[in-house]
């Protein structure tokens, strides 16, 4: 499942708001979904909604402060998250 930004959210990240309400509208559950994002705050997010979480080095964060916040997994190329999802 691919999650994107909703702007319809009147709660901020790290609020979970958005993820659930995309899971609910999508028919999907947490255990099969992966939030991916680039900053502690993405990952916070996801996990506030029991999604497993990625953090991506390609964007504004480094590997420790995804790590630091908690992130499931850390990748530094857009590839590798071929071997998550498919796993």
């Amino acid at each position: 499942m691919c999650l994107t930004s909703n702007d319809n959210s009147t709660l901020l990240k790290p609020n979970s708001q958005q993820v659930l309400k995309t899971l609910k509208e999508l028919s999907f559950s947490s255990e099969e979904s992966l939030v991916v994002g680039d900053m502690p705050v993405d990952i916070e997010m996801g996990r506030s909604a029991g999604v497993c979480t990625c953090g991506v080095t390609y964007g504004n964060s480094s590997k420790e402060d995804l790590e630091k916040a908690g992130a499931d997994y850390v990748v530094e190329d857009i590839i590798e998250l071929m071997d998550i999802v498919s796993a």
